[in-house]
């Protein structure tokens, strides 16, 4: 399991291709998911380069739930989020109906709505909802410890580059852990300053914001730190 979790590739890296290939209208169970990669080739030998894959993170769900015999929904409530009281994260919406919920868009202008797509097309790789107070205490839960053994930290904070789930860099000369991402609507980032016991999170309801978030953290850094 160690080449899908630090994405140096166990199947094929179709990022993109994943979400912007099929039907976002239909569902698909998570064996589904997996079989839309399946008999794909691999781009590259397994751990001989990194690249970054949702289509790895869609097999890890899968093999969570099979297995732990739960579904990958229950097992992150189960193990992760029931213990570290983040009550406000949950398995997202594919339709916002709640209105302490923002509404995603796809232009800065908020000229034009986000495309629909059915969450259980994400799935492991990123349909989970939450808020600021919930993502700080996970990201502390994570530079702490208290979620993970030091033998594990080991792996998932590694000197430089990508470990499992986090890349190791440095903003403004600062080491941090990080990881961004987004899907349509919305963008998300985490900057870990661990050195500094510092937290920068950005979220906007805008896709495709990463890099200007990335940016405005390194401002940040540059003059508040």
């Amino acid at each position: 399991m160690r080449s899908p979790l630090d994405t140096s590739s166990l199947i094929a890296q179709v990022s993109r291709s994943f979400f912007y290939g099929i039907d976002h209208n239909e569902s698909f169970s998570p064996l589904e998911l997996v079989n839309l990669t399946k008999f794909k080739p691999l781009e590259f030998e397994p751990g001989e380069k990194y690249s970054y894959s949702n289509s790895n993170y869609i097999l890890l769900g899968y093999l969570i739930e099979l297995i732990s015999g739960y579904t990958y929904t229950q097992y992150l409530s189960q193990h992760i989020l029931e213990g570290l009281g983040l009550d406000q994260t949950r398995y997202g919406e594919s339709t916002i109906s709640q209105a302490n919920h923002a509404q995603g868009y796809a232009t800065a202008n908020q000229a034009e709505l986000a495309n629909y797509i059915n969450m259980s097309i994400p799935y492991s790789a990123g349909a989970l909802s939450s808020n600021l107070a919930d993502l700080e205490i996970w990201s502390e839960s994570i530079a702490t410890g208290s979620l993970i053994s030091a033998t594990d930290k080991e792996d998932v904070f590694v000197e430089r580059g990508y470990g499992f789930g986090w890349v190791t860099s440095t903003v403004a000369g600062k080491k941090v852990y990080t990881q961004s991402g987004g899907i349509y609507g919305f963008s998300a980032l985490i900057v870990i300053f661990p050195e500094e016991n510092h937290l920068i999170i950005g979220l906007t309801n805008i896709e495709g914001q990463q890099p200007k978030l990335k940016q405005l953290a390194a401002t940040i850094a540059q003059n508040e730190f």
